[in-house]
Order: structure tokens, then C-alpha cells, then sequence
């Protein structure tokens, strides 16, 4: 008989989510809790278009929809232990440890003896007060095991909060998609196109890039910038590009669909994200950035959270707001085809490792390990 296992929170209604859970089905019995979303519930951030379309392909995983449309979501608590205690399932994942829902699961998990496994939403950034620090401890003492996204975020729970280290698990985003090959070498007459696709936010850096990018245009370098999103600041944007005379050479594109996005990223040849540190905020993964790469888009980056490890040595680093080095790097990638088309495959390779297939066989490993627990893990 397969082990029943309940994958719980907003995230799982997402299309890379959902094709990891899918992957999963392979192996286990899989049920995901989330909400039923409406254009007022829907995931704050998540275009509505990329939830799942359970039409599109055949899935194995029983979906739980566990509230109906424009309901207060509170009603998501009862209703989620509610259908955990009519699942039965030996180990339940949760999404988002750090609410009200957490404590809850959590708690009747420890009493049905289930096996407990938190996604941490931890941010690396936050200086926690010392009761809060002892709250997050004693939160952290009831799951089985951890979750994180990246190893700044296990030092973190490591040092800060003393979880112990054997039960935490490093298990990255997934790009979903990885294209098989990148497109023929780029020669030397070529436009390069250069590639952001985010949030328009200062702390994404986009003022320094537009700055940067002009640097490639005055010294007479065939480059566009394509600029995806939408943001507070993406009508200051326009008038800086617009008063550096760049609006020829900077395309806004607005909010775009997924379909569009895989456009963009097919004539693209370099995904650049100079993502700046602010209080509280750095990166904690950068998707786009994987996304970018599994794409077979060379990538430029700042030293920001965890962009660093996510490129490793497949990309180029730069210091956060340094417009010069940022330069520097587009410039070279520019200049130097043959060393452009070495990093587009070394993208590609990187990329790979964050393939939903390895993604899934991490999560496989992990509920296996979960489910032959026998006692809980302090």
C-alpha cells in the first residue's frame, strides 16, 4: 500500500509546484491541501494564469481544494486539520511554517503521530529579538525535519535558532522546464540582448542596470534590454531610460504571461539580476535567475542573499550596486562571443541540477526517510 502523504499551503497551487507534487504521485499516495483560489484570494504575487490548469495534463495527485471562492481565509485552518484527520497521512509537508496554521498542524501532528515536514520561510536577513528567538526554538523543536532553499538559510537555523543540523534538508526551487540544447553560437556581428524579468522594486537594482546598460550603448555596442514586470517604481524607470536616450534600446514589456516570458527568453541571450540588499530583504533563491538559466541564458548577478550559490561557478558575480563591475561584466559577454556562448551552456549545465526530476528524487529520499521514522526527532 503507498504512503499517504498531504502536502499543505498556497505555494503547491503553482505550476512548478504542482509538477513536482505530480512527480512525487509516481511514488506515493500525494493529496495537496490549497485553497480553491478567486482573484481576491489568489497568492499574493502569483499572476493567476500560472496556477494550475489541471486540464493541461493528467495528474495523480488528489487535490484538496479546502475552502470555496471569497471565503474568509481563516477558514482554511479548520478545514485543512479537518481533512488531514480524514486523509490519514503517514507524513504531512507543510509550506510557510511561521503562522498560526504551523502551530496548529504541527501540534496535532505531535498528537496523531504523524511525521512533520516544514518548507522554513525563514529570512536570513532578520535580526530576531531574543524572545523572539526563543519562540522560533521552541517552534523549531516540533517538526521532524526542516526544509530549506538554500545554505545560507540552514546557517541561519543552525546558529541563530540551534536547530539541529541532522534534521535539516537543503532541497532547492525547481525549474521545471530545461531546454535541451541553446541556440547556435552567437556570432560576432550579432545584437545581444540582455534580459530582466521581476518585480520593478528599488531593491531589484534596475536603476544601476539601465546606468550600466548605457555604458554598453555609448561606446557604440549592439545591445537591447528587455525589461519584464511591473512595479512602483517601473514609471520612473521609463522616464530615467527615456532621459538617458535609451528608448530605443530599452524595451518595457509590462506584465507578461508565462507563454510570452518563453519568447523573451528564447531571444534573449543573457538574464541579468543586480538585486540589491535592504533591510530585512535580500534574495532568498531568485527563480527567475534558474529560470533564465534553464533557458540557456548566460547569467550576470550581484552578490545578493543567495544568488551566489544558486549560479555557483556558472555565472558572473558582481559587488551590489557597483554600476562599473556590472558594466564590466556586461560589456565582456558582449565583447567576447566566444566566452557568451561558454556561459549559456555552462547555464544550461547548472540548470540541470535544479531539474524537476532531481528536485523530486530529493523530496522522494526525504519522505522515505520521514515515513520510517518512529519517534519524533528533538
Amino acid at each position: 500500500m503507498s504512503i499517504k502523504v498531504a502536502f499543505i499551503g498556497r505555494s503547491f497551487s503553482q505550476r512548478r509546484q504542482s509538477y513536482l507534487l505530480n512527480e512525487l504521485a509516481k511514488y506515493y499516495l500525494v493529496y495537496a491541501l490549497v485553497p480553491n483560489w478567486s482573484e481576491k484570494l489568489k497568492y499574493e504575487g502569483t499572476p493567476k494564469e500560472i496556477l494550475i490548469d489541471e486540464k493541461e495534463v493528467k495528474f495523480s495527485v488528489i487535490w484538496h481544494r479546502v475552502i470555496f471562492n471569497d471565503k474568509p481565509l481563516i477558514q482554511f485552518y479548520p478545514s485543512v486539520l479537518f481533512s488531514i484527520s480524514k486523509i490519514k497521512p503517514k507524513v504531512v509537508v507543510l509550506n510557510l511554517y511561521h503562522s498560526l496554521m504551523g502551530i496548529l498542524v504541527g501540534i496535532y501532528c505531535r498528537i496523531a503521530s504523524k511525521r512533520f515536514i516544514v518548507i522554513s520561510a525563514l529570512n536570513p536577513t532578520i535580526k530576531y529579538k531574543r524572545i523572539e528567538r526563543l519562540i522560533l526554538r521552541i517552534l523549531y523543536l516540533i517538526p521532524d525535519f526542516v526544509v530549506v532553499l538554500t545554505n545560507k538559510m540552514k546557517i541561519k537555523l543552525i546558529e541563530e535558532l540551534k536547530v539541529n543540523e541532522n534534521k535539516i534538508f537543503i532541497i532547492p526551487e525547481t525549474g521545471y522546464y530545461i531546454k535541451d540544447d541553446i541556440k547556435d553560437d552567437i556570432k560576432k556581428n550579432d545584437m545581444i540582448t540582455f534580459l530582466y524579468a521581476g518585480r520593478h522594486v528599488y531593491e531589484k537594482g534596475l536603476f544601476h542596470l539601465i546606468v550600466a546598460f548605457k555604458k554598453l550603448i555609448d561606446k557604440g555596442y549592439k545591445a537591447k534590454l528587455i525589461l519584464c514586470g511591473e512595479g512602483v517604481i517601473t514609471n520612473s524607470l521609463k522616464k530615467f531610460s527615456e532621459e538617458n536616450g535609451l528608448k530605443k534600446f530599452v524595451d518595457f514589456k509590462g506584465y507578461v504571461k508565462e507563454e510570452e516570458l518563453k519568447k523573451y527568453l528564447e531571444i534573449s541571450d543573457v538574464i541579468v539580476y543586480p538585486s540589491i540588499k535592504v533591510k530585512n530583504w535580500e534574495e532568498q533563491f531568485g527563480y527567475s535567475v534558474l529560470e533564465g538559466m534553464s533557458n540557456g541564458l548566460a547569467a550576470i548577478v550581484t552578490d545578493c542573499g543567495s544568488l551566489p550559490e544558486l549560479v555557483g561557478n556558472a555565472g558572473i558575480i558582481v559587488p551590489q550596486k557597483d554600476v562599473e563591475k556590472l558594466a564590466e561584466a556586461m560589456e565582456y559577454l558582449v565583447r567576447d562571443r566566444e566566452k557568451l556562448n561558454e556561459y549559456k551552456k555552462m547555464s544550461l549545465e547548472r540548470a540541470k541540477e535544479f531539474s524537476l526530476e532531481n528536485v523530486a528524487e530529493k523530496w522522494r529520499k526525504l519522505v522515505k526517510l520521514a515515513a520510517k521514522q518512529q519517534h519524533p526527532h528533538y
